[in-house]
């Protein structure tokens, strides 16, 4: 980028605000001639790209630039400025595709001793990177001293891997493993209730058996329903089942196991 347009998105001036917690906290003032303030990583690159694109529009033509003269935003630019708006729409587009191509689902054992504390550290690792956890299933194993924790999150495969690396040197820690597609076989268990009448019960009934789940509680406006199964087929009865009306669900989230 430029020296000129650098210095110009990088001016800023900070003020000092008291709290009361007796803390300074700075915030930044937009430059006259930043159109948006960023406020963060994300809009700060869209800020950089579309102040270089101004000054790239200014030493040639739209296409050289690469860019159709145009308005986006109600007015018609001069010839050899920028469509901002389409450029701004254009960039966070790929920047999405780009966060999107990177994020992945994973599935990840971690077996662990059976002691207190051991899950708040654990799920701290999450935490500190900013990964939510979809679902967390935690019970004793075969051995009683030993608990296995399966973690459904979704992430890029540098940060999961960094994650493993660092759940392997907790001390509670006894194996972790990332599964991949196709190296475990998973299952989850789904309660469900639904609200029912005489017209449409005899249809909840009906994909019940299809599903081959088991009704486990009849009340005169509601099923109980408990079904088994691995994800594709959980969400798909829960997809079927939501016309009729949800009344309550809870799910205890995945639990895997290796192949071999």
């Amino acid at each position: 980028m430029p020296g000129a347009v650098r210095a110009c998105f990088s001016a800023k001036r900070t003020r000092m605000q008291g709290t009361k917690h007796g803390r300074a906290s700075r915030f930044t003032v937009p430059h006259p001639c930043c159109p948006v303030q960023p406020v963060n990583s994300v809009d700060r690159v869209l800020m950089d790209a579309i102040l270089w694109l101004k000054h790239k529009s200014k030493l040639a033509p739209p296409e050289q630039a690469g860019l159709k003269s145009g308005s986006g935003i109600g007015m018609k630019p001069a010839v050899g400025e920028v469509d901002v708006g389409t450029a701004a729409t254009a960039i966070r587009r790929k920047l999405a595709m780009r966060s999107a191509a990177k994020t992945m689902r994973h599935t990840i054992s971690v077996l662990v001793e059976n002691k207190f504390g051991v899950l708040t550290r654990v799920a701290g690792l999450f935490s500190g990177r900013g990964f939510n956890i979809d679902s967390l299933n935690v019970a004793p194993t075969q051995d009683p001293t030993v608990s296995r924790m399966t973690i459904v999150t979704r992430g890029d495969d540098a940060t999961v891997d960094q994650i493993v690396k660092q759940l392997n040197k907790l001390v509670d820690t006894i194996k972790v493993h990332d599964f991949r597609d196709g190296e475990y076989v998973d299952r989850e268990l789904v309660l469900i209730k639904i609200g029912v009448n005489s017209q449409t019960r005899a249809e909840v009934m009906q994909i019940t058996d299809i599903f081959r789940a088991k009704i486990i509680d009849v009340q005169q406006n509601s099923l109980t329903i408990e079904i088994t199964g691995d994800e594709s087929k959980v969400e798909k009865f829960i997809e079927l089942m939501r016309p009729f009306g949800i009344l309550e669900l809870t799910r205890t989230g995945k639990v895997a196991l290796p192949r071999s």
